[in-house]
């Protein structure tokens, strides 16, 4: 099953993109340019809050 998840980005320090998950909420990346953030995004596996092992794609 996969699950479609919309990360949040944040532009923190003036100068760095971030990319957090929304079902662990742990940062997936960071970067300076905001395009570079979706291929760890894609690759992103995480255990949800509620400890059932989340494929993001």
């Amino acid at each position: 099953m996969t699950l479609e998840i919309k990360f949040t980005h944040s532009y923190r320090f003036g100068y760095l993109w971030q990319s957090i998950c929304p079902e662990c909420y742990k940062t997936v990346a960071e970067s300076r340019e905001e395009a570079d953030l979706k291929q760890y995004e894609d690759t992103h596996v995480c255990f949800s809050l509620n400890t059932r092992l989340v494929r993001i794609a």
